[in-house]
């Protein structure tokens, strides 16, 4: 089978037909995206199957010098020639990684697949295609094994991926090709490139690995790299199977109004491999593997006490019966603006009214009869005539103090809670509702009910009380 024919069948395979497709070629001027746009525009006047565009983007990151020129002016002449779309931008890539406080290579990533999503959405493109090769993926999945990693890591490079998750896609139509096979192709169609001096310093971990790692590797296997293709494609067989299981058990998750998700422990314990399919849930959510293994370790602690995880964006809290999901940043609201006003209209039906520029709130408030109050239920009384409206309610902050029932002097309220083993998350719930500057009540609102927890001892109910206010 010819190269070219073995691409198509790889592309074809991997379900990124080029037939009819407008392709982006990412083109560093290096031997291997050099080989790749001629193999494109080969498949293009060879081939049945016509590519509707072919264009050349090329990202000058002024790292090298005359040399980084010197790579620009390749392609482009190179493009001109052929008659392709030139797509070429210029950075000054120390200054913006100085200035973000990023590593270079970090930050020319980043760059460049900002760039490759501009032009593939302003020119319609299709695909972006890269030049990463078979050499790229062995050499990628043994950096990862020697990390630490999961299945992710060990496939190797994806065939194709989206540069976002709605966006354009990354296609690698070379995957199937060692960097010798394209050298030697480069050479027998007489191709011009240039070399990156910066590929042979062994400081670069990747460098190493192919040039001290991978030699060692061929003593053992002298066709390592094609027997990689094959057990990547089985790890990526291997990933979509676990992927399957993850997707299934996200379907037992409940997503609460204030878009935490509730996660039964008795679901948990119906997972063949807990561990597997909950750390891989929960990388998402930005936790490592070593908290994953504290986390199922939960699963047979006896304790009912609640147990907190923090990652970058999320809190993980864990007991006996349910894991509850808190994504910080869309549960991080300011306090000004999660406030309510009560209202108190006593000439037209005693109704109150509850104002917000929010959203609403879960919670009651009737006037009613001090004798028909029934302090064996959930709601709980006030003396209406000792407040004064309009009532504010918000989230309880830290440095709140209010005299709880039965007691004559202030306590703070993270004592309080402390005292009644609120846990942390559900101090996320906890309100406050006050009269000027008197917090009267404190209790917890959720989306289906209210449990309050204690009111402010001088607005109680007493023997000279006349009218009354019931919160539920």
């Amino acid at each position: 089978m010819t190269i070219l024919k073995t691409i198509d069948f790889f592309c074809t395979k991997n379900n990124f037909d080029l037939e009819n497709k407008s392709i982006l070629v990412a083109t560093s001027g290096g031997v291997d995206s050099m080989v790749l746009i001629d193999v494109l525009l080969k498949i293009n006047s060879n081939c049945d199957k016509k590519i509707s565009k072919i264009g050349i983007t090329h990202c000058n990151f002024s790292l090298r010098g005359k040399e980084s020129d010197q790579d620009e002016m390749l392609i482009k002449e190179y493009a001109i020639k052929n008659n392709l779309p030139f797509h070429a931008i210029r950075f000054d890539t120390k200054k913006i990684a100085k200035e973000q406080q990023k590593s270079i290579q970090l930050i020319a990533r980043e760059l460049r697949y900002n760039f490759f999503e501009k032009i593939s959405q302003t020119e319609n493109y299709d695909f972006v295609a890269t030049a990463h090769h078979l050499s790229d993926s062995l050499e990628t999945s043994i950096y990862h094994l020697s990390k630490g990693t999961g299945i992710s890591g060990l496939r190797g490079i994806l065939p194709k991926r989206k540069i976002t998750k709605e966006q354009t896609q990354i296609i690698r139509p070379l995957l199937c090709l060692t960097k010798e096979e394209i050298l030697n192709y480069a050479k027998e169609n007489n191709l011009k490139w240039r070399e990156d001096a910066s590929n042979q310093t062994e400081k670069y971990k990747r460098n190493f690995i192919r040039h001290q790692i991978i030699p060692r590797l061929t003593e053992i296997n002298s066709d390592i790299e094609k027997t990689f293709l094959n057990t990547s494609e089985r790890l990526r067989s291997m990933e979509n199977l676990l992927q399957f299981h993850v997707k299934e058990f996200e379907k037992t998750i409940s997503i609460d109004k204030d878009k935490s998700s509730l996660i039964y422990v008795s679901e948990l314990k119906k997972l063949i491999e807990p561990l597997l399919i909950i750390s891989e849930f929960l990388k998402k959510q930005g936790f490592s593997y070593k908290q994953a293994k504290q986390i199922v370790e939960q699963l047979e602690n006896s304790e009912q006490e609640t147990k907190t995880f923090i990652s970058k964006s999320h809190i993980l809290y864990t007991n006996k019966k349910e894991w509850i999901l808190v994504n910080q940043n869309q549960n991080q609201i300011d306090e000004e603006d999660k406030e309510f006003l009560i209202l108190f209209n006593s000439n037209e039906s005693d109704n109150f009214i509850i104002k917000s520029n929010t959203d609403e709130i879960n919670l009651t408030l009737e006037k009613c009869n001090p004798k028909d109050a029934n302090f064996k239920g959930k709601a709980m009384y006030l003396d209406l005539d000792k407040l004064e409206f309009p009532l504010k309610l918000r989230k309880w902050k830290d440095g709140d103090k209010f005299i709880p029932l039965g007691m004559k002097n202030k306590k703070n309220v993270g004592d309080f809670l402390t005292d009644l083993k609120i846990s942390i998350y559900q101090r996320n719930f906890v309100y406050v509702l006050l009269s000027k500057t008197n917090i009267v009540w404190v209790g917890i609102i959720g989306e289906n009910q209210v449990n309050g927890l204690r009111i402010n001892n001088n607005f109680k109910l007493n023997t000279t009380t006349k009218n009354s206010i019931k919160i539920f």
